[in-house]
């Protein structure tokens, strides 16, 4: 399958990382994903490495982004994890789960032990990571699936934004650890751009970020 991320508009792109932001729970958000991967077994098995490796732990995902005048388009791994900010590691476990049980993802906790403020916490964190735009290098030699922030931004920068709106809106607030943890663990960011990447963007929104402090 070929990528065809090229084909995408930005409001393809917006519309759907908008769509994911709205989702309140990891479940809703694992739910809404699944409509985009396409999960199956290997129909070869490679002889070599069967002795070395169980094929029921392999899986071929594919993956599409809807596109509002093209339908469905096919894009490879890296380029899903870049535009949903979702990291590989969550999209395979969400794969591997759906595989085995053919279920739509359950909360599993209950009762006595759900922390339903440690909840909203967590999902408000990921989706104010979420609000901030994104953009992929054009001129690196590899495409590692990576997206970067304004140059000027810092995951503590980040926190103390949520920070105060969370103070703001009088909501139970999340420690620095935990949401460099969340920052780091679910998403693909990174801060800048590699030098080959320097663009009149990087500067301009470097100087917005200083005028406003």
């Amino acid at each position: 399958m070929f990528c065809k991320v090229n084909e995408l508009s930005d409001i393809d792109i917006i519309t759907l990382k908008k769509n994911l932001c709205k989702l309140s729970t990891k479940i809703d958000q694992d739910k809404f994903l699944l409509n985009f991967l396409s999960i199956s077994n290997p129909k070869r098995k490679n002889r070599r490495k069967e002795n070395q490796r169980n094929t029921k732990d392999r899986l071929v995902i594919k993956y599409v982004i809807p596109s509002i005048n093209e339908g469905m388009i096919p894009v490879c791994s890296k380029s899903f994890t870049s535009v949903t900010s979702i990291s590989r590691r969550r999209l395979n476990l969400l794969s591997f789960k759906f595989n085995k049980n053919h279920a739509s993802p359950k909360e599993k906790r209950g009762g006595e032990r759900i922390n339903q403020d440690s909840i909203d916490t967590t999902e408000s964190i990921k989706s104010h990571i979420m609000t901030y735009k994104s953009k992929k290098s054009h001129y690196t030699g590899v495409d590692t699936g990576k997206s970067y922030l304004q140059p000027g931004l810092s995951v503590k920068y980040l926190w103390k934004n949520c920070l105060k709106m969370r103070i703001d809106s009088n909501k139970k607030i999340a420690s620095y650890s935990k949401y460099f943890r969340i920052f780091s663990q679910e998403f693909n960011l990174s801060f800048g751009h590699p030098r080959q990447d320097i663009c009149s963007w990087c500067s301009e929104m470097a100087v917005k970020i200083k005028k406003n402090g």
